[in-house]
Formats: C-alpha cells, sequence, structure tokens
C-alpha cells in the first residue's frame, strides 16, 4: 500500500513538473520569435 502512494505522489509530480516545463517552453519560444 506505501509503495502505491509512492508511486502516485511521484506521478503526480512528474505531471506537474513537465506541465510547468511545457508552459516554460512555451514562454521560451514566444521570446524567442519576437527576436
Amino acid at each position: 500500500m506505501q509503495l502505491l502512494t509512492v508511486l502516485g505522489v511521484f506521478l503526480v509530480i512528474d505531471f506537474i513538473t513537465g506541465w510547468i516545463a511545457a508552459i516554460d517552453l512555451k514562454q521560451l519560444s514566444s521570446k524567442i520569435g519576437a527576436i
């Protein structure tokens, strides 16, 4: 049961960091496009 909890937390963190990275990439590409 503990293993499932750790795995769930890891997946949530991975999802959030991936979402933030995608937003950062969009902002970076828009900044590069503005140059």
